[in-house]
């Protein structure tokens, strides 16, 4: 059937669509050498982070699918008993998951993406505990409930934030090469350590090795956590800013603690567009730099501005500093930059 659609459409396409082509574009090629990817991972933090997420995380999964497995066959005294429950649960677990997805956003905003990177990491961690620890259906239960919500409520879009920051001459090659090889290679050596380990391990015991994996995941997170603000100055430098792609990141990072009123914030349109530019500054150099530290966001934010409509280059330090600071603050501090 698939075969007889695939031959229609080559048949019709040319009545369908116009038969001029699209305008080509030039694309860098998604490929890299082997050689390169160590040099790769050491230069981009979020490269490496990104890695390790695709592989750790799809190695683990076989494990948790096979001891699922061997908890709920012998859970249920009989294959109608085990085929209900199997009904029922996956059922229900769609119908949770889908409320969830509609606040998970929110979630994640308030946290922002280092914070929500340590979800992921952190459950599975828990999950494999509570597997080594009870091993029954009631975790095994839960455990694939977690799973489900944290990888599409929160961990799903904290990876695409992270590769919407991947430097532009790396992006196309990371998804590639990450959620096509990494991941593949993830779930095979997942795989084999089960099969390899199954004869000498009983299944409870597996959840162990998992537990390691977790905590090295977790400490590649904490790792990652120091050097995120690293890798956006890396694509700040490099790369220019790209709106889309800062407006992702800025709409994933948490802006909790602001007020907005007409005298603390910019103007909202402003912000929306990353500020205007050549607007003139607000205040003289010297005032500017006292309110770089001034407890009110958006008064950092017109310093940082007013810095770098005056050409005054002393203060690239401390507006490097605002990155971490407030969305107001950290997206005048990349627009002072790129005036800079």
């Amino acid at each position: 059937a698939c075969l007889i659609m695939a031959l229609f459409i080559i048949k019709t396409a040319g009545k369908m669509v116009s038969t001029q082509g699209p305008e080509k574009k030039a694309v860098s090629h998604p490929h890299k050498k082997l050689s390169e990817i160590p040099g790769l991972v050491k230069k981009y933090p979020i490269i490496r982070y990104l890695i390790v997420v695709g592989l750790i995380s799809n190695l683990l999964l076989p494990i948790f699918t096979y001891q699922f497995s061997i908890i709920a066959n012998s859970a249920f005294p009989s294959e109608q008993a085990l085929i209900s429950f199997l009904g029922f649960f996956r059922g229900g677990m769609m119908l949770a998951i889908f409320p969830f997805l509609l606040f998970s956003g929110r979630l994640t905003n308030r946290f922002g993406v280092v914070r929500a990177s340590f979800f992921y990491p952190v459950n599975i961690t828990l999950i494999f505990s509570g597997l080594f620890t009870f091993f029954n259906i009631y975790i095994a239960a839960l455990g694939q409930l977690m799973i489900l919500l944290v990888h599409r409520g929160i961990a799903g879009p904290v990876g695409e934030v992270l590769f919407n920051i991947v430097p532009n001459e790396l992006r196309n090659w990371s998804r590639v090469f990450i959620r096509s090889t990494v991941v593949r290679l993830g779930m095979m050596t997942g795989s084999l350590m089960m099969l390899a380990l199954k004869p000498i391990m009983a299944p409870r015991y597996l959840a162990a090795i998992a537990v390691l994996f977790s905590i090295y995941w977790i400490i590649e997170t904490i790792v990652f956590s120091r050097r995120y603000r690293r890798g956006l100055k890396q694509v700040i430098v490099e790369n220019g800013i790209d709106v889309d792609r800062i407006g992702a990141a800025c709409a994933m990072e948490s802006c909790i603690g602001l007020e907005q009123t007409e005298t603390d914030l910019l103007d909202e349109n402003e912000v929306n567009t990353v500020l205007v530019r050549n607007r003139p500054p607000r205040y003289p150099p010297d005032v500017a730099h006292k309110l770089l530290a001034d407890e009110n966001p958006a008064t950092r934010a017109e310093a940082a501005l007013s810095l770098a409509y005056s050409k005054d280059a002393r203060a690239i330090g401390r507006i490097t500093n605002l990155l971490d600071d407030k969305e107001v603050a950290r997206i005048a501090a990349i627009e002072a930059l790129v005036q800079f």
